[in-house]
């Protein structure tokens, strides 16, 4: 048992190290060393999702296949589909955005309340995973990090982050929301520790 655990831990750590990119696309990080406060936002348009390509695309089939399953479900699918941005992924990204950043005395927060900086967290891709029938693949994320003085937008630090992996804890079931929220988590956690590299 232990071994497989094992085994499972070390897959994951080797799926991470090679899926996951981060990448300065333009900006000048000297540019943001004084933030100490960050104002949070994310954005979700343009989305493409798993195989589906289109966000709708994956909308339309999630919710027939709601409707197989039970009548009348599909509206209820869709409102959750999108209060999960705000329930579980967002909160997730923040915690860890602010663990990793606290030794830095550097926070972010959703409302705006004189910061003088912002951070976008555009996400361009959702690769929802899944868990069934003994078999398993992780949530995968892609997103345009833009970073701005709120006073000056013109100044801006743009960073991709490409194939930020959300996987369950072993030997768990999650249902999808769970394993891309863990997704949000690391790329939270690895957006903090490349500022503290290349900002602060």
């Amino acid at each position: 048992m232990k071994r497989t655990i094992l085994i499972y831990l070390l897959l994951f750590i080797m799926f991470s190290i090679s899926a996951q990119r981060i990448e300065l696309i333009s900006g000048d990080p000297a540019l943001f060393k004084q933030a100490n406060a960050y104002y949070l936002t994310f954005e979700y348009t343009d989305l493409k999702v798993g195989n589906y390509g289109d966000e709708q695309a994956y909308i339309d089939y999630m919710k027939d296949d709601a409707e197989k399953r039970k009548s009348g479900s599909s509206e209820s699918w869709l409102k959750k589909w999108n209060d999960d941005r705000v329930d579980f992924y967002q909160p997730k990204f923040i915690e860890l955005f602010n663990i990793n950043l606290n030794y830095k005395n550097v926070k972010g927060d959703t409302l705006l309340n004189n910061q003088q900086y912002e951070v976008n967290l555009h996400t361009n891709f959702i690769e929802p995973g899944f868990n069934r029938n003994a078999k398993r693949s992780p949530a995968l994320i892609d997103v345009m990090v833009t970073i701005s003085k709120i006073s000056d937008t013109g100044k801006k630090l743009v960073i991709s982050m490409t194939g930020v992996p959300g996987v369950e804890v072993m030997g768990s079931y999650y249902p999808d929301h769970r394993r891309i929220a863990e997704a949000y988590a690391k790329c939270g956690k690895e957006l903090a520790k490349y500022l503290s590299k290349v900002v602060y």
